[in-house]
């Protein structure tokens, strides 16, 4: 068994879900991760888990991880 990674749609909807509160801030990072400037940012929230990550680091501090090891290091404690 195994997950199925998210297409673009469901990226959008969880997006906006996450950022409920702050509609702009979350309207802010769908539009970074889609500037293709952050393509490594962008394949971390195909995994579910890691859009969480995501999701939370940038409302903290509206910066997205450069890879997979830089988020999970911004979580280790």
């Amino acid at each position: 068994m195994a997950i199925a990674d998210f297409d673009d749609g469901q990226i959008e909807n969880f997006i906006t879900n996450c950022f409920e509160a702050n509609p702009e801030r979350g309207q802010e990072c769908l539009e970074s991760l889609n500037s293709g400037d952050y393509q490594a940012a962008k394949e971390l929230t195909r995994t579910p888990l890691l859009l969480t990550l995501v999701c939370i680091l940038y409302q903290r501090s509206g910066q997205f991880p450069t890879n997979r090891s830089t988020l999970y290091l911004t979580f280790r404690r």
